[in-house]
């Protein structure tokens, strides 16, 4: 006989009444994920609503990315509002995840308090880490319990989110097309320069390529060709080889592990997709730094100097490496490369590589700590794409595209294409959770 049989009548009830109310989470899961993606939704184009100027000139709101910051701490909220426990995410990952992120966090801290050359920057930088690290940890929590059977319409905010950001960009360019004075290659609306394009290109082709490739029926299909063909006229707008890498990249693992069943008739649509696009970016190029031609114009080294073809950023890295070996251990701390580099010309933030980026941020060990991350994501990874591709494939084409042009590019600088790989990683681990489990 229990010890406390008998009691259960009275504890019971007293137990239930004195359960505090602040345990019921404020928000059902079923309302809270419709939020997040309303905010995923609008996040890019109030982004470049709020940045649109006519004459370039610096401005916080865009430097800092606030309305993409704003839209992942609400977010955030939105998940500990449904039940979300940051304390609970943590005692539940693996031992390598912690000691990894332990690691990695204690590099970034001492990185910061180290950091010479503009200290505030570099707290803000850490800040913004801070808050990428949340978004991350309350995302994947929330998509492998509550939110689960609602992350394709997460992916889905996220491509139509960049493909309404592209035409209302489309739209402020053709409203200045008289404008002598305009400078193209420097824009304005969530971006300070064209080849920033790639970005919201990616993101909407990448994952509408891997949904019209899981597609279901007909309807979903032609939703997500449309969303492609936007993605990708906007890659080819942007004039960028970077962004033109990442979307290769991404069309070949769409190819490659879609399991699709009938594998010419999606080679066939995303061909016609990519003409489509290439047709639509002859239709407007003010700038011979604008659309395809831009693109396939440079991709021949011999046609100038070898500097002029990597645009400098050959020069870039050297000087980078350079500075890594000064700083080799916790490295010069974020958003410090403006300001003590001369190759940043005091305008690039970044590199233009994100390996490189990363060491010159937080030097061999903070570096190595990421790399432990990204192997262990990298296993997550094969395991989804061995159980469930339905929303895995279309999140890790939007991933690699985004990731190829971090390479060339500052796609892992930025805030919005950060929140996007953040999100596509989440539902890429909770596919291969879901899939472990039921192994």
């Amino acid at each position: 006989m229990s010890l406390n049989e008998g009691k259960g009548r009275v504890t019971a009830p007293a137990a239930a009444l004195s359960k505090p109310r602040s345990a019921a989470p404020a928000l059902s899961p079923h309302l809270a994920v419709k939020l997040v993606c309303l905010a995923l939704l609008l996040a890019a184009p109030v982004f470049a609503l709020t940045t649109w100027q006519v004459e370039y000139s610096f401005l916080a709101i865009r430097h800092l990315s606030a309305p993409i910051v704003a839209a992942q701490i609400i977010i955030i909220g939105l998940a500990m509002s449904s039940g979300s426990e940051p304390f609970k995410i943590w005692r539940g990952l693996s031992r390598p995840v912690q000691v990894a992120f332990c690691v990695f966090g204690l590099v970034a801290s001492v990185a910061t308090f180290l950091a010479d050359a503009a200290p505030s920057f570099a707290i803000i930088g850490l800040l913004g880490t801070g808050v990428h690290l949340l978004f991350l940890a309350v995302c994947y929590e929330r998509f492998a319990g509550k939110w689960f059977e609602m992350r394709g319409l997460v992916l889905w905010s996220l491509a139509i989110g960049a493909a309404v950001y592209f035409i209302i960009v489309y739209g402020l360019a053709l409203s200045q097309h008289d404008n002598q004075s305009f400078s193209w290659a420097q824009l304005s609306p969530g971006v300070s320069n064209i080849r920033q394009l790639g970005f919201y290109g990616l993101t909407a082709s990448g994952i509408g390529a891997g949904l019209l490739a899981m597609s279901q029926s007909r309807k979903e299909a032609t939703f997500a060709f449309i969303v492609a063909t936007l993605g990708v006229w906007c890659v080819f707008t942007s004039g960028g080889r970077a962004a033109a890498g990442g979307l290769l990249a991404l069309l070949c693992v769409t190819v490659l592990f879609s399991r699709h069943r009938n594998g010419l008739m999606l080679f066939g649509q995303l061909s016609l997709s990519l003409i489509l696009a290439m047709l639509a970016s002859l239709i407007f190029v003010p700038d011979p730094r604008w659309g395809i031609v831009a693109i396939l114009s440079r991709i021949d080294p011999t046609y100038t100097s070898q500097s002029e073809f990597s645009s400098g950023r050959v020069d870039m890295w050297i000087e980078t490496f350079q500075a890594v070996l000064e700083k080799p251990v916790f490295g010069h701390g974020q958003s410090q490369f403006r300001h003590s580099m001369d190759s940043s010309s005091g305008f690039w933030n970044h590199p233009h590589n994100s390996v490189l980026q990363a060491l010159f941020d937080w030097g061999f060990i903070g570096t190595a700590a990421l790399a432990v991350l990204a192997i262990l994501a990298l296993k997550r990874t094969m395991t989804a794409l061995k159980t469930d591709l339905t929303l895995a494939l279309p999140a890790l084409s939007a991933l690699t595209g985004l990731l190829a042009m971090s390479l060339l590019e500052g796609s892992l600088y930025h805030v919005y294409p950060t929140m996007v790989i953040l999100t596509c990683l989440a539902v890429i681990l909770t596919s291969a959770s879901r899939g472990i489990s039921h192994d």
